[in-house]
């Protein structure tokens, strides 16, 4: 059942499919104990990890090197499966985004008492927040290929839903035609002239590909020009990346792009797109095409105007919002397989599929599900083996020595069921 739900984690079909399991808001008897402690020894410094298959938040505290599992229950709003994705801390708030429930929940980051939420609709599929300006941000829906602007103060939501493409025949459709998106990472900018952006990208998911070989059609980006208010955006043209990068798709083979970031490159700020493959829709068994597309900011309006390089890094790579090492200029990537990383100030793969900085005894089943640096310390969550891993990272720290840096594994201990997603306070 593990394995079988690390294959839905990785196609994205927890938003899709799992079971409909019974739902207490009450902290369980065996962890009320770990929460009482963990209460009154008020740390500084947290590490929270989303449970993702016990629907519970566990926290890591590196003073005395100690987990606490199940802290608090996650998913409040109903009796179905909760399916967290992704966790933030914002003002002394944990904000779950839940896929299960169509809700994204703030919890008080030293309580964790639960102080509400904000419901989006059925059938929206929330992913991932991205934070667009104070208390504001937005929400990408996989099953309503939408958007949504949300007020995290109020918990209310601060725009309509916002489709990712639109008619066919204008710019607003990159492809010509109406199958689902199902957009997931977000990336946002915001230029000199204080002009603002959000890129979503689009995997395009898809079980029924006639002659295909995988589940994912042409990938696609939505560009969106963001309110002055931050409350709102309007879709101004959709990218087909297959195109845009020659990636030399075919059907089922698209590039799957799940994460992208905007950072500092070589030619100034650039959009990072990380691209996971096709062994993200759980086809084939041993696939390593993970990729990485960068795309020039010239004209923020119009990504990829002056080049789009694609660069091949293998796995079934993902990043997330702190998978950042910025003084090094190295984004770590966590999938399949094991971890891997990349020089995103030269465009070049550091550690690679088939030189991992730490992978399982089965590259083909290991699962790796979020990657958070800070402070010389990589914090990998190991969903297959339900434990955090916990690296150091020495060498060089102003880029010179990104190809020599050297990692140890200093702690692995057990964090909860299924982890994912992690976050500091």
């Amino acid at each position: 059942m593990k394995m079988r739900r690390r294959k839905i984690l990785l196609s994205l079909l927890t938003v899709i499919l799992g079971a409909l399991l019974s739902f207490s808001s009450c902290k369980a008897p065996e962890a009320e104990n770990d929460y009482q402690a963990f209460i009154q020894k008020d740390y500084g410094e947290v590490l929270f990890i989303l449970a993702g298959l016990s629907d519970s938040l566990s926290a890591y505290t590196p003073l005395d090197n100690r987990v606490f599992l199940n802290l608090q229950s996650l998913g409040h709003h109903g009796l179905s499966q909760a399916i967290p994705n992704d966790l933030l801390l914002e003002e002394g708030g944990l904000y779950v985004v839940c896929s299960g429930q169509n809700v994204v929940e703030r919890y008080d980051s030293r309580s964790l008492d639960w102080e509400g939420e904000c419901y989006l609709k059925n059938g929206f599929n929330p992913m991932i927040f991205c934070p667009v300006g104070k208390d504001l941000g937005a929400v990408s829906g996989f099953l309503g290929d939408e958007i949504v602007f949300i007020d995290l103060k109020n918990m209310t939501k601060a725009s309509g839903f916002l489709k990712v493409f639109g008619p066919s025949g204008t710019e607003q459709n990159g492809f010509g035609d109406e199958y689902s998106r199902g957009p997931t990472g977000m990336a946002f900018f915001e230029d000199s002239r204080g002009e603002a952006y959000l890129y979503v990208a689009s995997v395009r998911y898809d079980l029924h590909i006639p002659g295909g070989t995988g589940y994912f059609r042409q990938a696609g980006l939505s560009v969106f020009k963001v309110n002055t208010d931050r409350r709102g955006a309007v879709l101004l043209r959709e990218i087909d990346l297959e195109s845009l990068s020659n990636s030399g798709y075919s059907p089922g083979k698209g590039l799957n792009p799940q994460s992208l970031f905007v950072l500092e490159g070589k030619s100034g700020r650039e959009l990072v797109l990380v691209c996971t493959g096709t062994n993200g829709g759980g086809v084939a068994a041993g696939a390593d095409d993970g990729k990485v597309l960068t795309l020039d900011l010239d004209d923020p309006a119009h990504p990829g105007s002056q080049f789009a390089e694609l660069r091949e890094i293998g796995g079934s790579p993902a990043a997330y919002r702190h998978s950042m090492d910025r003084k090094r200029g190295i984004l770590y990537l966590s999938g399949v397989g094991g971890l891997t990383s990349w020089d995103y100030k030269n465009r070049q793969v550091l550690r690679g599929g088939d030189t991992p900085i730490i992978s399982g005894s089965d590259p083909d089943q290991d699962y790796y599900s979020h990657v958070l640096y800070r402070n010389n310390r990589l914090y990998v969550s190991d969903f297959s083996h339900d434990r955090l891993n916990i690296l150091s990272v020495s060498g060089a720290e102003d880029g010179s020595g990104n190809a020599a840096l050297e990692y140890k594994l200093l702690e692995n201990p057990q964090c909860g069921d299924g982890p994912g997603a992690l976050v500091f306070r």
